[in-house]
């Protein structure tokens, strides 16, 4: 299950909306009413 799976299953009954926006490289933020959670950044490097 991913990100989205795991919060709905914890905290359905919390969440009004989810939305998933994707963007380059693996990055996401995690944020609750404008507080910043999570950031997530994935460094990758060209082989």
């Amino acid at each position: 299950m991913g990100a989205a799976g795991d919060l709905l299953a914890n905290y359905q009954h919390v969440i009004e909306d989810l939305r998933l926006v994707t963007a380059e490289n693996g990055v996401f933020d995690v944020t609750v009413d404008n507080v910043i959670l999570l950031l997530q950044r994935r460094n990758r490097t060209a082989r």
